[in-house]
């Protein structure tokens, strides 16, 4: 249940990292590059969270 907590977590602040990124990118063209990490990582993060509760599931 915890390691679930910390995924929701994670994957919130990767999102919020991702629109962050998209939204300023013109003026910090580095933010660009914040928001595809921050994609990256929402995306790993949804799919472990998914992977696990799957895994639970069976058990």
């Amino acid at each position: 249940m915890l390691k679930l907590i910390l995924y929701i977590l994670i994957a919130v602040i990767s999102f919020l990292l991702f629109v962050t990124g998209m939204l300023f990118a013109e003026q910090v063209p580095v933010l660009t590059l914040v928001g595809i990490i921050g994609l990256a990582c929402f995306s790993y993060t949804v799919f472990n969270c998914v992977l696990n509760l799957l895994i639970s599931q069976d058990h």
